[in-house]
């Protein structure tokens, strides 16, 4: 008996977008990670103090949209139940719209904060 895969393969993967005050990025198969930081070569370069030159990644793997801390004073993510997380060198699974601080509680982040919205 032969299977025909052809149904998986082309399965849609999750995407994500990502905004900050304003600008968009896409997180998907062609476009797998984004880095979050300070740094000038980040794909979304942010401004707020509280952020490391490295601060995060949001990353597509394995049909999963994950964010992932590498920071010095954490990331702070407000689920859509409005449970506010604070990840520190861990990662998350991310599902519907969070709202992402860097460094800092989201009450305090003022326009510096990230909206990541994942699609199902």
């Amino acid at each position: 008996m032969l299977s025909d895969n052809s149904t998986t393969d082309n399965a849609p993967s999750k995407n994500a977008r990502i905004t900050y005050k304003g600008k968009v990025w896409s997180v998907d198969e062609n476009h797998p990670e984004a880095t979050i930081g300070r740094d000038a070569k980040s794909t979304v370069v942010v401004s707020a103090a509280t952020a490391s030159r490295h601060h995060a990644s949001v990353v597509l793997r394995q049909e999963k949209i994950v964010i992932v801390d590498q920071s010095s004073n954490g990331t702070f993510v407000r689920l859509p139940n409005g449970q506010e997380l604070l990840l520190r060198r861990e990662e998350l699974v991310l599902a519907g719209q969070v709202q992402v601080g860097l460094g800092a509680a989201l009450r305090a982040c003022g326009d510096e904060r990230l909206v990541i919205e994942v699609d199902h």
